[in-house]
């Protein structure tokens, strides 16, 4: 398995926890999100065959990336999120 994969699936479950968390997730929202990851994580296992190292920091970037940005604009990013989950 690529070094790539883990983040990239990662990042698919923190989307989708997310979205599930702040009752945002719809049957629609919930197939694009998984095809789209598992069609990101097969495209970064070919990329890192070809530039290495640089497809692996570009998919932790995106981890890291994930969890502080809104990508919906109608759900807060994940850090907020888990912050009210909390109750902080």
């Amino acid at each position: 398995m690529a070094r790539t994969t883990g983040p990239i699936l990662a990042v698919g479950t923190i989307t989708v926890a997310n979205d599930l968390i702040n009752d945002h997730l719809d049957p629609g929202t919930f197939v694009k999100v998984v095809v789209g990851t598992g069609i990101t994580a097969l495209a970064f296992g070919g990329a890192e065959k070809v530039v290495g190292n640089i497809a692996v920091v570009v998919a932790y970037t995106m981890l890291v990336a994930v969890l502080f940005v809104p990508l919906n604009p109608a759900v807060p990013a994940p850090v907020v999120s888990l912050e009210k989950y909390m109750g902080g």
